[in-house]
């Protein structure tokens, strides 16, 4: 349902966009019980989240329905979403312990399919 929505966020009306926040909100609840982590997919939902949010904050402020104040607490938890979600997008890996850091971040993959 999030990724139907995906391609026109930005014009729903504040309405369905709150309800497209609680599917995002709704799925990453079920994918921190069944596979807590970082995983690639809550990231996307994450992502996804972020989006909607930031939408959210802009509406609202720009409709006056909130204040600045409730903006700027809005766009706060949009960089938590959105740093949470990069954590899931990338995997940290452990290198070689004489280089300087001691571990390499790569972006994650999608899994190969495997052969029969």
């Amino acid at each position: 349902m999030v990724g139907l929505y995906s391609s026109v966020l930005a014009q729903l009306d504040p309405e369905d966009l709150e309800r497209v926040k609680r599917y995002c909100e709704e799925v990453d609840t079920v994918y921190q019980i069944i596979d807590p982590g970082y995983q690639k997919e809550r990231g996307t939902i994450l992502r996804a989240l972020c989006e909607v949010s930031k939408l959210l904050a802009k509406k609202y402020l720009t409709d006056k329905t909130e204040t600045e104040d409730q903006f700027s607490e809005r766009v706060k938890k949009c960089v938590e979403l959105f740093q949470e979600g990069q954590k899931c997008m990338f995997v940290r890996l452990k290198k070689d312990p004489n280089d300087v850091s001691k571990y390499l971040v790569v972006a994650r993959k999608d899994p190969v399919a495997l052969s029969s």
